[in-house]
């Protein structure tokens, strides 16, 4: 395959935008396919983004076949991907100009399990800590597969199958997921946004494993639900399709930016219980016992969710980990009296980690009895098709 050279600088420099500048690669991907604008098709847009991910995901497997005065040198890490892959390409002043035997050589001796799957030293032994060599083998090596897209049918506006014909009938090839009640997989990558059926919100791009989340809280229609870190607001939007769009979902978070987003997807999806609202404590405080269900999809290391994000054995640092589970305990202590009695919670995050999953739960069971945990669902790439998720259902039984 011919390498050609505009493609080229616009990988170097989304490379250099992820490891130098600290932009998450998706972010960094869709920035440089935009300002492409039309002069690209949609194969110069797939094989550039698809080559950047493979490049972060097997970044130090390729740095490690360097030599040590080139593994900062971006150039050279893609010229030795280039040359890995067989690809053709053409000379350029900044490629250190390889040697093929050397750098293949170097590639294929390596034999430590960090190399080899590609991740820093202590997330492989955190994993290891965590959850036994076995298990965090299989969980890493099944997170360095390219992550499927899935949909989620917004059932509101039709059934699964009446979607799958829509789609199939503007050149999208879906199937159906029979583990969910409302997911559609991709059969082929392509750009569904500009469908019909998603601008008149018949679906949204949500991970599987994201997809099991909103379920596990049982909501009613009905019901005031409180969904306390929304984001851009998946979750809420699917809250309110199980609901039937009755009753009202209340979406915080710490992002205004997220949280319009959230007001276009949810006007796209017809919906029209979410209202949104910034974080703040103070009406937090006087919401106790105001709601049927709390949703605590909480911020957390993103250790389940490699597959889709693989910047993150980058950008994640160790010292950041005890950050993280102040912040998950902080969040349940400041919203579980909004619950009522006999109300429920789920507690979620996209981690593998037990530290940030049955070990937070439990911490909080242990200083709430008035609280009893219903059902835990754990899910690993090893064994799932779509992401690392962790949630626990959570009951009010007494005061």
């Amino acid at each position: 395959m011919r390498i050609h050279k505009p493609i080229i600088l616009k990988i170097a420099a989304t490379l250099e935008d992820i490891f130098e500048k600290g932009y998450y690669a998706d972010k960094a991907i869709e920035y440089h396919i935009k300002k492409s604008g039309p002069k690209w098709g949609s194969r110069d847009r797939k094989f550039f983004a698809q080559t950047v991910y493979d490049i972060v995901r097997w970044y130090r497997k390729i740095t490690e076949a360097l030599p040590t005065s080139l593994r900062a040198n971006h150039w050279a890490v893609l010229e030795a991907w280039f040359i890995l892959q067989g690809y053709d390409y053409p000379e350029m002043n900044d490629f250190p100009r390889l040697k093929k035997e050397a750098l293949e050589s170097q590639f294929d001796r390596q034999n430590q399990f960090a190399i080899l799957a590609s991740y820093p030293d202590w997330m492989v032994e955190k994993l290891n800590e965590e959850l036994g060599a076995e298990k965090c083998e299989r969980i890493l090596t099944a997170m360095n597969q390219s992550a499927e897209i899935f949909l989620r049918c917004n059932e509101l506006q039709g059934s699964r199958e009446q979607l799958v014909k829509e789609l199939e009938a503007e050149g999208i090839s879906v199937r159906i997921v029979p583990e969910s009640p409302s997911a559609l997989m991709l059969n082929q990558r392509k750009n569904v946004f500009i469908t019909k059926a998603f601008k008149r919100g018949a679906f949204e791009v949500q991970d599987l494993g994201s997809q099991a989340i909103a379920p596990l809280l049982e909501v009613e229609p009905g019901q005031r639900v409180l969904d306390a870190c929304a984001g851009a607001g998946g979750k809420s939007l699917h809250l309110a399709q199980l609901m039937n769009n009755k009753g009202k979902v209340v979406a915080t978070d710490i992002h205004e930016r997220k949280l319009q987003q959230l007001k276009k997807r949810a006007k796209r999806n017809r919906i029209d219980l979410v209202e949104s609202r910034l974080v703040d404590r103070k009406w937090t405080k006087r919401q106790k016992g105001k709601f049927d269900r709390l949703l605590l999809d909480v911020p957390c290391s993103g250790l389940g969710v490699i597959k889709r994000n693989p910047d993150t054995k980058w950008k994640l640092t160790p010292d950041r980990l005890p950050e993280l589970l102040e912040v998950q305990r902080q969040i349940l202590l400041d919203h579980h009296n909004v619950v009522k009695p006999g109300g429920k919670m789920v507690y979620a995050t996209c981690s593998v980690l037990p530290s940030e999953n049955q070990d937070q739960v439990r911490w909080f069971l242990k200083d709430h009895p008035e609280w009893e945990l219903e059902e835990e669902l754990i899910l690993t790439p090893d064994h799932f098709l779509g992401d690392g998720f962790y949630a626990a259902r959570l009951a009010h039984v007494r005061r």
